[in-house]
């Protein structure tokens, strides 16, 4: 009886310090590694995307993109996914970054959209 009640608390506590740690788990583990998956995603837009062409420049500029020449247009089925990674799949859906009905623009290395 003792160990039950033993095995009892010391699951409750490691539940609590889980429960109590997970902010420090998405900032220090989860959240690098999406941001290197959304930098390496980029870096294949960038490669294979298209330039805008002149109206499409004329209505970047319009709505206030700093530097529209460094926009490119990447069409896909759908956003892309960490499949390869199953917790920043799930940690990117949680937050809204990927799942149906999402648009994604990503930022460049200066940390702007454009």
């Amino acid at each position: 009886m003792k160990f039950i009640k033993f095995v009892s608390l010391a699951l409750f506590i490691v539940i609590v310090v889980v429960a109590l740690s997970y902010e420090k788990i998405i900032v220090r583990v989860l959240l690098p590694q999406y941001i290197e998956w959304a930098h390496e995603t980029d870096m294949k837009g960038l490669k294979i995307g298209q330039p805008l062409n002149e109206q499409e420049l004329a209505l970047a500029v319009e709505i206030g993109i700093k530097q529209p020449k460094k926009v490119r247009i990447v069409y896909v089925d759908e956003v892309p996914y960490p499949y390869e990674n199953f917790a920043l799949k799930v940690f990117g859906e949680a937050v809204g970054l990927v799942g149906e009905g999402i648009i994604m623009v990503l930022p460049t290395k200066s940390g702007h959209p454009c």
